[in-house]
């Protein structure tokens, strides 16, 4: 049906028609490797998108708009066309000039229309004149947005389905595998003006202070990724002298009330942008824009989304700044060909984002921000996204989840420690290069990175990233020969699975010797079966303690803390759910509290053997210790509904013991110093054991019979402990038989 033409009139004699342009016909975007099919990107290529919006009439919070979208077929025998319009009204079409016929039932917008299809098929410009009330998406995040003086759209919506979401505010084809050029145009008035994706070509003044902007986009991208914002904004403006040698413009617009704080909230952009070039390659495109709006963020290429809350003067949201920054190689550049391949998105721009502090304040950085996530992750992303999720392949609700952003960032620093850091740069350099302002898949992704870089990655992404669950490492023996001059050892390595059936396979593994001076010696080998001994030797010096992955290359399930102890002092749980209380110590010892996030290995001696162990988690305490050190430590038992002791303490914990085993040694006994506290009750299902003398060694509840007086008064242990400083393997006398 046809209708009134509401745009401006103004508007409409500035701007109607489209000029004859040259389009270049895309062949690689719908049918190119690992993309996802068929789409309607199989049948028609869109060249070029043009989108005028009238924001004069600011009171009535509505789009008054017009699409002209050019269309290339790519096959022959098409009657029509069908394109994605969310809840407006379409007052008419037109196709190359000529009024046509349409039908719309929102969402979907079809017209009549046929192409001459050859070599060089010839392009047709379908006009739409359309207006109305804009949709948000019902998860209060995404769609088109008026509010605190501002419009705004953000390009995807958490609960829509899909979840791209441009279909909000103009005709498109709304899906990842589409791309097209873009140039926006919009009136405004009463001292406002737009900031769009591109760069903005013209501003001028027309009658009064009606404002005509334009903004192009060279770069193909998909309908979610246009961004457009209007408001009475203020630009602070810099410049960026990239790789290339080219200076971008930078712009960020804000607010009146934002403009003193945006220069010190952005301090650290170009050093963001000096980093991701170092290591992913030139920044591709003609702007560098934020602009502040009422939720975001969103990655909306040269014109990122930004919410105006965390622009407060300071770098409080250097982590926010740098993952959207990331977004114009991980998501913009290169984007996902699905929802359910997120992680090429969020997971890649996430760890970007930690990779920003490395190169901003080095290493040290980077890992915590690193091992924070990772503990986040082994806590709670499984009650966050109701299960534990495979990186890959999640369903709609959880695209945006936990797993794919989170678990997904820890995945590719693992991906860093596999290839290590040089050939982990070149070939995400190689990937992005090779799928340039492109879609691509997980399987796309693991076989171009296999054979850009020399190494397979299949058993990495089948483990990592396409298998719920988690890999922990456990040291189950050591054995440091019966001459310690041979200066040799063998290690016992087992992989505990948490959420998962399936070993790992083709691991590469750090070990760390540390020597009685405190020297680390790594050697590496290649994890592949339940367990495995592995020999050592000769090695620079004696060892005196083990550790799985020093340098922390791998994201597992083992979290820990590490520390020297010069004097007393409390820590606290930190990423170990341990806490330490060091009553003695006028020495250094160095002490390692690592919480395991799997059941542990070994023989369970204690009650016969009859004892229960968790099948979920254990600690270890490993280092070296003085002689003056002494210390308590408590860990705290959950055996609520979906927490860690729910296999042992649901009912009641009337049997729940404290197991211990010694450095090395793989049999389980009761440990005989240490204090219940149920907590108030024995059956609310939490409570804690307090360590009353903290030793080396390995840690885990059971369920079974305690052997040992828990509520006996006692005084200080008569233990002895040598040798002393000790290598991994003690002797403890004083020990009950």
């Amino acid at each position: 049906m046809c209708g009134k033409h509401l745009l401006s009139s103004l508007f409409a004699i500035l701007v109607f028609g489209v000029s004859a342009q040259n389009y270049t016909i895309c062949k690689t975007h719908a049918g190119a490797a690992y993309t996802a099919g068929p789409t309607r990107s199989d049948t028609f290529d869109i060249l070029h998108s043009t989108i005028e919006l009238d924001f004069t009439d600011w009171s009535s919070q509505s789009l008054d708009a017009r699409a002209d979208i050019v269309v290339a077929p790519r096959m022959t025998g098409i009657s029509s066309i069908r394109f994605d319009l969310l809840g407006l009204i379409v007052d008419s079409v037109y196709v190359d000039s000529v009024l046509t016929g349409f039908t719309y039932n929102s969402p979907v917008l079809n017209i009549p229309v046929s192409f001459v299809y050859g070599p060089n098929p010839t392009p047709r410009t379908i006009t739409v004149f359309y207006r109305g009330q804009p949709t948000t998406d019902g998860s209060g995040w995404g769609g088109f947005y008026y509010g605190n003086n501002i419009a705004y759209n953000l390009g995807i919506g958490f609960a829509a389905d899909p979840h791209n979401y441009g279909r909000t505010w103009f005709p498109c084809f709304d899906q990842f595998v589409e791309r097209s050029t873009y140039t926006i145009k919009t009136l405004t008035e009463g001292g406002r003006i737009s900031q769009a994706t591109g760069v903005r070509t013209t501003e001028q003044f027309l009658n009064g202070d009606t404002l005509y902007s334009e903004w192009d986009l060279a770069q193909p991208i998909p309908s979610y990724l246009v961004g457009l914002a209007v408001g009475k904004y203020y630009r602070y403006t810099d410049s960026y002298a990239s790789i290339t040698g080219s200076l971008i413009p930078i712009e960020i617009a804000a607010q009146a009330g934002d403009t003193a704080d945006a220069p010190g909230s952005f301090s650290h952009l170009v050093d963001a942008l000096q980093c991701f070039e170092s290591w992913y390659g030139p920044y591709h495109w003609d702007r560098i824009g934020y602009v502040l709006t009422g939720q975001g963020a969103m990655e909306h290429p040269t014109n990122v989304a930004y919410p105006a809350f965390t622009v407060d003067g300071f770098n409080n949201y250097d982590d926010l700044m740098a993952h959207e920054l990331a977004h114009h190689w991980w998501g913009d550049y290169v984007t996902c060909s699905q929802a359910e391949h997120m992680w090429i998105n969020e997971g890649m721009a996430e760890f970007s984002a930690h990779l920003f502090f490395e190169c901003l304040n080095g290493r040290d950085s980077y890992l915590n921000r690193v091992r924070s996530n990772w503990y986040s992750v082994l806590k709670s992303a499984h009650q966050n996204n109701g299960d534990f999720l495979a990186v890959d392949g999640v369903g709609h609700a959880n695209t945006y989840g936990t797993h794919v952003y989170n678990k997904g960032a820890g995945m590719v620093h693992s991906m860093r420690g596999y290839l290590g850091d040089s050939l982990f740069s070149a070939g995400l350099q190689a990937l992005l290069s090779n799928n340039a302002l492109d879609t691509l898949s997980s399987a796309g992704f693991e076989q171009q990175l296999s054979a850009v870089t020399g190494i397979s990655m299949s058993k990495f992404f089948e483990n990592w990233l396409y298998e719920p669950g988690f890999l922990e490492i456990g040291i189950d023996e050591i054995d440091l020969g019966v001459n310690w001059s041979n200066l040799s050892a063998d290690v016992t390595l087992s992989q505990g699975l948490r959420a998962t059936a399936n070993l790992y396979h083709d691991v590469p593994l750090e070990i760390g010797f540390y020597d009685s001076l405190w020297n680390l010696h790594i050697e590496t080998v290649t994890l592949n079966n339940a367990s495995e001994t592995f020999s050592f030797g000769p090695l620079p010096a004696n060892p005196e303690w083990v550790v799985v992955d020093p340098m922390d290359k791998l994201m597992l399930g083992n979290t820990y803390e590490q520390e020297i102890f010069n004097v007393p002092v409390y820590r606290n749980i930190g990423r170990c759910d341990m806490t330490i209380d060091v009553t003695s110590e006028n020495d250094s010892s160095w002490v390692r509290r690592e919480h395991h996030w799997a059941g542990p290995r070994g023989t369970v001696v204690a009650n016969n053997g009859n004892a229960h162990i968790s099948g979920n988690h254990y600690w270890s305490v490993r280092g070296s210790l003085s002689s003056s050190f002494a210390a308590t430590a408590t860990i705290r038992y959950d055996g609520r509904n979906g927490q860690l002791d729910e296999d042992l303490a649901n009912a009641t914990e009337d049997s729940l013991i404290l197991l211990y085993r010694a450095p090395g040694n793989t049999d389980w006994v009761e440990y005989p110093y240490y204090t219940k506290d149920v907590m108030g009750s024995a059956t609310n299902g939490f409570g804690r054991m307090i360590i009353d003398t903290l030793m080396l060694g390995d840690y885990a509840f059971a369920n079974g019979v305690s052997t040992i007086g828990l509520d006996e008064e006692r005084g200080a242990l008569p233990l002895k402990l040598y040798p002393n400083p000790a290598r991994e393997q003690i002797v403890i006398d004083g020990l009950p038989d």
